[in-house]
């Protein structure tokens, strides 16, 4: 009976959720895979984003792909179970590709697992995303 009570009371009255405890709290880290569509599709790697800050729907971080040689800081927005960002500076490029300025990710997450879609639009080219919160 005790735990029946408990499991009831914790079900009419759960905890509430931290501010920004969608996952895209300063703090919060984010990775995944990318893979391109054709007709690059062979390409595909490892992805990390990185929150840094979070003022409302808006949040900065960095993001990172293939082991760290690319790594750029982003800005972007998060709402009702969408998101979006923008390359606002390059860190670390090893080879030039254009991003900041020419390509955005836009997408859906809901829990712990983030579906966006990388769009270069000066490349005209696509690459879908998963990724995994992890802290």
């Amino acid at each position: 009976m005790l735990l029946v009570g408990i499991v009831m009371w914790m079900v009419l009255h759960p905890a509430p959720a931290p501010a920004g405890g969608d996952g895209f709290q300063p703090g919060a880290e984010w990775s995944g895979v990318f893979r391109f569509r054709p007709p690059n599709q062979d390409y595909n790697g490892d992805v990390v984003l990185r929150v840094e800050q979070r003022d409302g729907e808006r949040f900065t971080g960095m993001y990172s792909t293939e082991r760290s040689q690319y790594i750029w800081r982003v800005r972007g927005t998060v709402q009702d179970g969408n998101v979006a960002w923008e390359f606002s500076e390059v860190i670390k490029e090893a080879n030039p590709v254009e991003v900041v300025g020419n390509a955005t990710v836009e997408g859906t997450y809901e829990g712990s697992k983030m579906q966006v879609t990388f769009h270069h639009h000066l490349k005209q080219s696509t690459a879908d995303m998963t990724l995994w919160l992890q802290k």
